[in-house]
């Protein structure tokens, strides 16, 4: 008896056991769309958001809500519009940067007596971005970062944030997360530090007088800080951070005994950030959010990575607000940005130091609308942020290390596909009945030939090689949307073979005669039982070479037997093989008669073929 195939549901677990088996390493690289506060949006802007997170490129989405917005009352929550922006990031496949900011997204009742509200000291301040440039003044009314009932409620949202994320199972959804707390009217790391004379504004408080009433010391912002990163650590143990840093100007001229400083301020981010690169060790991400062609990428960025071994990352300039970046200066004159003008924005970003040296930014946040107006620019950034490489080829199942003709192999790596982008081959891939060269611009060539692509994702392909004869090394090279990786050796033979494996553990693949599947009960519950001594069972294997019909290379059909017929083994035991040969693409199929001296329970099964053997550890379960 002779199934023709194995069943798709089989096959997919079989072939993508291994790219799924293990979570896969944080990896932050890429270019992410920066929302802005969601809970403030417009209807209109919101739909334009959601248009850009699929723009071929776009690996991630720096979600952007107000702590005013997920606890608008003191301990109670309102996760509904944060779940809802995180579930469809998600389901996209993108990489996720939680931002929850203070400052101006502060909630009242912080300031407001008990019970109703937390009893913190309320500073008042009116402040006035770009340094008073664009006439523009705001509001922020702000506890000081070392008010000890701030520092216990930012705590306990932080911890309600998390538990809520592990109860919605979105936890894992969430790739890194912006280290806020003290802030003003954005995400960014700073507090109001202006005056009426620096700014030359009159509707701009004394910033100055306000934190020398309120007390204010580096000493004491360093505490707050270091209070905050805690509650951040506490919550979120596992995650990469990022912190936005001001490079000038971000905090009160005040020295340590209370007095303004007159002249130079020195950088007073560098307490903070050493602090926090001591706490986040190898995990900790400083960026500036500003970027423009012609001007140097932020020297404290790259000093940063250079001496505290922080990782670097970049924003462009928000000078025209929702509708994004400018590419000249001033801001209250800037010029739109063009394909060239923006693309060599990011370039600054992603190459800091220059291309010739080798640090680059982990990520680069743009604008919807830029997004949207520059698609070409955004996959060209994405491929120099993440471009394609190989780091293993190895057969498809058993993960041996060489490779065959008219075999399932799996490569493995990073950026091998768009972030998102993970599927098998479906019917409009193929053509004229022809095996897919091509999955969403994803090629693979193996000794130069064009290999047939069943399946996508960015840390795994899965091929069929092409049928022509290889042995030695050859040389195996993945295209992503017209990038290359280096062409990776490996060691090929005339033959590879191995047992598809369910779901990537120790069971062969083998169904009874009726096509239920063989195994354990505990298996799949309710689906697998195990073989029965006498019975004719199907096995399925993978590189065994050539058979008697020659193979018609790209052909989605597939047949012909092998001669001689392979040696199985169960339980040590030569098992009668009634069919050996192919019945699809690159799938074996061996009709095998149980022995019928087997004890029950899990027996070593193995397939000889041509003086070679599948891979070990494979397992059959036998019972009466």
């Amino acid at each position: 008896m002779i199934v023709s195939s194995i069943p798709r549901k089989m096959l997919g677990p079989m072939l993508l056991a291994a790219a799924l088996s293990a979570p896969a390493q944080s990896d932050l690289r890429g270019i992410y769309i920066y929302t802005n506060d969601v809970s403030q949006v417009s209807t209109a802007t919101a739909a334009q958001l959601t248009q850009s997170f699929s723009i071929p490129g776009v690996d991630g989405v720096a979600i952007v809500i107000g702590w005013d917005s997920v606890e608008p009352s003191l301990g109670q929550y309102q996760w509904t519009l944060l779940d809802q922006w995180i579930n469809q990031v998600s389901a996209l496949g993108k990489k996720i940067d939680l931002v929850v900011p203070a400052g101006a997204s502060t909630p009242a009742w912080l300031f407001q007596s008990p019970p109703t509200g937390a009893g913190a000291t309320q500073l008042n301040f009116t402040v006035s971005p770009h340094a008073g440039a664009t006439g523009v003044c705001d509001t922020v009314n702000i506890a000081a970062p070392w008010d000890p009932v701030f520092l216990a409620q930012w705590d306990s949202m932080l911890a309600a944030l998390s538990a809520h994320l592990k109860s919605a199972g979105t936890y894992n959804a969430i790739t890194l997360v912006r280290l806020t707390g003290i802030n003003r009217t954005t995400e960014e790391l700073r507090l109001p530090a202006e005056t009426a004379a620096s700014t030359g504004l009159a509707c701009v408080s004394d910033s100055i007088a306000t934190w020398q009433k309120a007390g204010y010391r580096p000493s004491l912002l360093l505490q707050g800080w270091n209070a905050v990163i805690g509650s951040f650590k506490k919550s979120f143990s596992d995650k990469p951070f990022a912190v936005s840093i001001i490079p000038n100007d971000a905090f009160p001229g005040i020295a340590e005994d209370g007095s303004a400083i007159t002249g130079h301020i020195g950088d007073e981010n560098q307490p903070l950030l050493m602090s926090a690169s001591q706490q986040f060790a190898a995990r900790l991400v400083v960026q500036f959010d500003f970027l423009m062609p012609g001007e140097a990428a932020s020297t404290e960025v790259t000093d940063a990575a250079q001496l505290l071994g922080t990782m670097a990352a970049f924003q462009t300039n928000e000078y025209f607000g929702n509708e994004g970046a400018g590419c000249s200066e001033p801001v209250t004159s800037a010029m739109p940005c063009t394909a060239g003008t923006f693309l060599t924005m990011l370039d600054t970003g992603i190459y800091p130091l220059g291309q010739s040296n080798s640090l680059r930014s982990q990520y680069i946040e743009v604008f919807h609308d830029n997004a949207s107006s520059f698609a070409a620019d955004i996959l060209q950034a994405h491929l120099q942020l993440v471009p394609p490489a190989i780091s293993v080829v190895a057969n498809a199942e058993g993960e041996i290390p060489t490779i065959a003709p008219n075999t399932w192999v799996e490569i493995k790596g990073s950026g091998l596909s768009l972030t998102g982008d993970s599927r098998i081959w479906k019917a409009s891939d193929f053509i004229n009945n022809q095996l897919p060269v091509q999955i969403d611009n994803i090629g693979v060539t193996v000794n130069g030939k064009a290999a047939f692509v069943y399946y996508i994702s960015p840390a795994q392909i899965n091929i069929l090689t092409p049928p022509d004869s290889i042995s030695g090394s050859v040389l195996v090279q993945v295209t992503n949307n017209g990038t290359a990786t280096a062409a990776f050796p490996v060691q090929a033979q005339s033959l590879a073979q191995s047992f598809f494996v369910f779901n990537g553990g120790a069971y062969v693949a083998a169904t009874h005669a009726n096509g239920s599947y063989i195994g354990p009960a505990t298996l799949y519950p309710g689906l697998t039982t195990p073989a029965k001594a006498g019975e004719v069972v199907v096995l399925y294997g993978n590189g065994f070479g050539a058979t008697s019909t020659p193979i018609i290379s790209g052909s989605a059909s597939q047949s012909g037997s092998l001669s001689p017929m392979p040696i199985i083994k169960v339980g040590g035991v030569s098992a009668t093989v009634q069919f050996s040969g192919l019945v699809a693409p690159g799938q074996y199929q061996f009709n095998v008669v149980i022995p019928s001296n087997l004890a029950d329970g899990d027996q070593a099964i193995s397939a000889t073929y041509d003086g070679q053997s599948t891979q070990s550890g494979t397992l059959l379960t036998i019972g009466h």
